[in-house]
């Protein structure tokens, strides 16, 4: 059956000599896999140069719920990034930010109000001038709200700790390793009442940035199992270095 939907490009693979299969995340299947043929000819390159990383796309699309790789009619761009593409650090934050949700966005049913807010979040982006250093920061904590993972947070300004295991802010210091101090603990507090129009007032260091990205990563690693390694990460700290 033919179906409309709108999707964020997290990821794509060559397949044969003129395709791509797209891993994508949709508003009405949550995530998919999408055979597009043809797009790798030469009269066609304009099309394969639309399927970038948080590419936000209109499609339409078959839906087979027997078969692991779906297929797309029609995709046309649903929003022209002006930014995103051509801005260094943009363009690496989408890569990090795309590889990061292909490895936790794994459930095949929809989500719409995490697909809604991941769309606006990535148009503000694209007109973001201030607090774009802070963005991949900002929306690791924030899916926590929509991945069902929303920490309980102590009284704000209250000096805790934010243990990974459990997903819990506690006054007394954990016994194991996995858990944020203090000043990295008020971090997320910072990022998580926040809105995007406040993260350029969130100071961190290098380090401090660098030290937090990991804690998330072993966050999201505790609670889906097997350890997330994102290789764009390493392109993301040159740049902000």
């Amino acid at each position: 059956m033919e179906h409309k939907v709108k999707g964020i490009i997290l990821n794509t693979f060559p397949f044969k000599e003129t395709s791509l299969i797209c891993h994508i995340y949709t508003n009405e299947f949550g995530r998919k896999s999408y055979l597009i043929n043809g797009v790798r000819k030469e009269k066609s390159r304009g099309k394969s140069a639309i399927l970038q990383p948080l590419f936000l796309l209109d499609m339409n699309v078959y839906q087979n719920n027997k078969a692991e790789i779906q297929k797309v009619k029609e995709f046309r761009l649903s929003y022209p990034y002006q930014s995103i593409p051509f801005n260094p650090i943009k363009s690496s934050l989408a890569f990090f930010i795309s590889e990061l949700l292909y490895k936790i966005l794994r459930e095949e049913h929809p989500n719409r109000e995490l697909f809604a807010y991941l769309e606006q979040a990535f148009l503000a982006l694209d007109v973001m001038e201030e607090g774009v250093y802070n963005f991949h920061l900002y929306l690791m904590v924030q899916l926590t709200k929509y991945l069902g993972l929303q920490p309980t947070l102590l009284v704000e300004g209250t000096p805790s700790f934010f243990d990974l295991k459990t997903g819990h802010f506690t006054p007394i210091e954990p016994k194991h390793p996995f858990y944020m101090k203090r000043h990295l603990s008020r971090c997320f507090e910072q990022l998580y009442y926040s809105s995007l129009l406040e993260l350029s007032r969130i100071k961190m260091s290098r380090d401090e940035r660098r030290e937090f990205i990991g804690k998330m990563l072993e966050f999201y690693s505790h609670h889906f199992g097997g350890t997330i390694e994102i290789k764009s990460l390493a392109v993301v700290h040159e740049l902000f270095d």
